[in-house]
């Protein structure tokens, strides 16, 4: 029994040691005008750093070290929102004579390029911060790289507490440089950034289910009488189903397919004749342009080119000599146009209204229409695939 809890234990503490965040020196090296220089940094062994965090580089005492400052706050370091860098003085002097001090500058850039392009730090918070009796190393340096330290400030390196106070106060300082620089952009935090107030619909696919109402124009009743009785010149029910990708904030490409149900029941010289499956199928493939983005709200103009069908089949007749037979399906080319909006509430739904214009070539009549023109008023519910990209 005591070994197995001895056994236990242990198994306790390995499983703390190695899920516990791990912070490491990590040591890189410079090859600065001829000279090797190297300088440390406080990294996770379980994380990249964020994104545009603040650089700070502290400059070691003349004399001194890199590693006697680190391994003086190393165990502080997990607390600050901020890169932290300890560059090696060459000959643990800074810039003891001008050649010196040109080498110390070029070392101080080159470290601020290096975070940069490994780390995507803010460059336009870069902070040094020197010892008291060392301040005008830090000035000299910030005066030759001007454009790219935001501030210097001097500390008591050799008191712990103090020096833990002033790294905070430069992460959380406000203070950037004169040169404003681009700031790193992160995938993933584009990916979860997206929301129904930072809407973005590049790459986007959206789904969305459009029941409606369609308004014939009456100038479509051609005034023949085929004996099809399939009249739908008047209000007609409206189904569809859109598909939209999203090329850009500005440019979608969508398939527009639905349904315009054909009415159920005719009366005829007092029989009743019941309609099987007539209605009108328009499908086009076209362009939206959003011209508004507002918050939660896009407003946007369709344009789109097709093809109609529309058909009349009947069911149970009394008299055959009263309906026309050639009722096979007559297919036109459609030209949509129109306008609409949508209201995002959600990183995947959306809530729309569209008013489109519909305008087909003439076909054979079919009852008493020879084309489908009008307009189609719809709501909308749509489906964001792609939210979170």
């Amino acid at each position: 029994m005591q070994n197995f809890s001895i056994k236990t234990i242990l198994h306790v503490l390995l499983f703390a040691l190695f899920t516990l965040p791990c912070y490491a020196q990590r040591e890189f090296i410079r090859n600065i005008n001829g000279h090797s220089r190297n300088y440390l940094l406080n990294a996770s062994r379980t994380t990249e750093f964020p994104v545009n965090l603040p650089l700070i580089i502290v400059l070691h005492e003349n004399g001194s070290s890199t590693e006697i400052i680190y391994r003086s706050i190393k165990t502080h370091l997990s607390d600050i929102n901020a890169a932290i860098v300890f560059p090696q003085a060459f000959k643990k002097n800074w810039g003891s004579d001008s050649a010196s001090l040109k080498n110390d500058q070029d070392f101080i850039h080159a470290i601020i390029n290096d975070m940069y392009l490994n780390f995507r730090i803010n460059r336009n918070k870069v902070y040094l911060l020197t010892s008291t009796e060392d301040k005008h190393t830090g000035d000299r340096i910030k005066t030759a790289l001007n454009t790219q330290i935001a501030s210097v400030r001097n500390s008591s390196l050799s008191d712990t507490l103090l020096l833990i106070k002033d790294l905070k106060g430069l992460a959380n300082n406000y203070i950037t440089t004169s040169s404003v620089f681009t700031i790193a952009r992160d995938p993933e935090m584009e990916r979860l950034a997206d929301s129904a107030n930072n809407i973005l619909l590049k790459k986007r696919l959206v789904i969305s289910f459009q029941p409606g109402l369609f308004f014939m124009f009456g100038s479509a009743k051609s005034g023949s009488e085929d004996k099809s009785y399939m009249d739908m010149s008047g209000t007609n029910s409206y189904l569809g189903i859109n598909v939209t990708s999203w090329v850009s904030d500005k440019v979608g490409c969508f398939i527009d397919l639905s349904f315009l149900k054909g009415p159920q029941k005719i009366d005829l010289a007092g029989e009743s004749l019941r309609v099987e499956g007539g209605g009108i199928v328009p499908a086009t493939l076209g362009v939206k342009y959003n011209f508004l983005k507002k918050n939660k709200i896009t407003t946007y103009a369709l344009l789109g080119v097709g093809a109609v069908y529309i058909s009349a089949k009947w069911g149970r007749i009394k008299d055959p000599s009263n309906i026309n037979l050639n009722t096979k399906g007559r297919t036109a080319p459609l030209l949509q146009s129109g306008v609409g909006f949508n209201i995002r509430p959600s990183k995947r739904l959306l809530f729309g209204t569209q008013l489109a214009y519909f305008h087909s070539t003439n076909f054979e009549s079919v009852g008493n229409i020879t084309s489908v023109r009008g307009l189609n008023a719809i709501a909308s519910i749509g489906y964001v695939i792609g939210a979170n990209k």
